[in-house]
């Protein structure tokens, strides 16, 4: 009889490991570990549109599967008011971008071109020079009779 439980216990202990063995070797598997992470867009202010290799895919915050090929993808961020956001994250993995929007300047135009001398607010997006002007000819033509009619 102790022949007999050392051979169960012996057959116990074998199938066991095997059972290990293939829990490991499933988990280890390229169909579990090839699974997208998620992908996280956020944004300060939220409400920025988003652009994933130049198509539109909705709003921040935004949450998907990262199914993009595992290399780097471009995507940019838009809100009127702010600048654009251009930058990248990685393909089929877990990733979270976090982006504060930065406003876009804006100048006041000189008091010649703006009648009953109020001031405008110019959105000068792409443009970072100090001495940008904004200069309409046919508001300056209209500012000039105002004056000589008075």
């Amino acid at each position: 009889m102790n022949a007999r439980v050392g051979m169960v216990i012996g057959l116990v202990v074998v199938m066991l490991a095997l059972a290990g063995f293939g829990v490991w070797r499933w988990s280890g598997s390229p169909e579990t570990s090839s699974r997208p992470g998620t992908l996280s867009i956020l944004s300060s202010p939220a409400g920025a549109k988003i652009s994933i290799e130049g198509k539109v895919v909705g709003e921040t915050p935004w949450f998907s599967d990262n199914t993009w090929p595992r290399q780097p993808v471009l995507f940019e961020l838009s809100l009127p008011g702010y600048r654009t956001w251009k930058g990248s994250f990685s393909g089929g993995v877990e990733a979270r971008m976090d982006v504060t929007l930065s406003r876009r300047k804006l100048r006041k135009a000189s008091d010649a071109g703006v009648i009953d001398g109020g001031s405008m607010d110019i959105d000068l997006e792409e443009v970072e020079e100090e001495s940008s002007e904004f200069v309409d000819e046919d508001l300056d033509r209209e500012a000039a009779a105002a004056k000589g009619a008075k």
